[in-house]
């Protein structure tokens, strides 16, 4: 259960994806998975600086993490 930001923000804006950001990193922070939480922020972070082209390679750190099981 992944999250891609890039195509978080195509499909819904800026503005619902950063709430949609903010309310995974919550559900992040309290599973205990602080470095995709850390990720998530950054991401909110870059949309809104407007760096919307630098979400794609931050994606691909967020996919690594998925790699191992975030549920266990």
């Amino acid at each position: 259960m992944g999250i891609r930001v890039a195509t978080l923000v195509k499909e819904h804006g800026k503005e619902k994806a950063i709430k949609i950001l903010n309310a995974y990193k919550f559900l992040m922070m309290t599973t205990t998975h602080f470095e995709y939480a850390e990720l998530l922020k950054k991401a909110k972070h870059l949309i809104e600086e407007g760096k919307l082209d630098e979400l794609e390679e931050l994606d691909k750190k967020l996919e690594e993490l998925e790699h191992y099981d975030l549920w266990d």
